[in-house]
């Protein structure tokens, strides 16, 4: 699975940067964050997997977010992670996991996702460039970026979509991306489906990577 990358907001910021509108990435700060509790609310989280050490809700979020983001910029290097419980929630997981990683041609980010944030959702990405920034914000529903030399943002406002009652997200994105996955697999042509599953080992193996920095930490 690789769902961000059928959403609106991503694909637009993959768009703009192709198009090198803030010439070269130096670093992004990225918030992604959602109450737990909110996620399932017809059921408690001790119900279901979210609530295990094992498959935690913001421990599965985080290779969900990091597929998109290595779409992007490839893979990266671990610097530094804490990743810990600070007590808001009845389970015995980790409620927010922040990374600083290095990607390809020393793009440094800084990662903040959390399964706390309430009463709304948190999704904000911001990418500072060499001749401007690029703001995805899901709270204004739109892409923006301003270049050197601009005195206003150029927006991008982004497709509501189709949010069935009681959920959040809209369907759009999933149906797409099961759509490219039978086509990939009718014509028998992997290259169709933008993801492998060696990327998602390769995630799988930086979460590895990430968690054991913070428990160097805890020690």
């Amino acid at each position: 699975s690789c769902t961000m990358r059928f959403f609106p907001g991503p694909k637009k910021v993959r768009e703009l940067l192709a198009e090198g509108v803030i010439g070269k990435p130096l670093s992004f700060t990225y918030h992604t964050g959602q109450y737990l509790p909110d996620w399932h609310p017809w059921e408690s989280i001790s119900d279901f997997y979210v609530s295990n050490r094992a498959t935690g809700g913001c421990r599965e979020i985080v290779p969900f977010e990091l597929t998109w983001l290595n779409a992007l910029f490839g893979d990266p290097e671990p610097l530094a992670c804490v990743a810990t419980r600070l007590g808001q929630l009845d389970a015995d997981i980790d409620e927010i996991y922040q990374c600083l990683l290095r990607y390809p041609g020393g793009v440094l980010a800084n990662l903040t996702i959390d399964v706390l944030s309430r009463p709304c959702a948190t999704r904000s990405l911001r990418i500072l460039g060499s001749e401007g920034q690029l703001v995805f914000d899901a709270d204004e529903s739109c892409v923006r970026y301003i270049r050197v030399g601009q005195t206003g943002w150029q927006r991008s406002e982004l497709a509501g979509g189709s949010v069935e009652q009681g959920y959040i997200n809209p369907e759009e994105p999933y149906i797409e991306e099961l759509r490219l996955f039978i086509a990939a697999l009718e014509q028998g042509d992997k290259s169709i489906f933008p993801n492998t599953l060696q990327e998602d080992a390769r995630v799988l193996d930086l979460l590895t990577r990430l968690e054991a920095l913070s428990d160097g930490l805890a020690q």
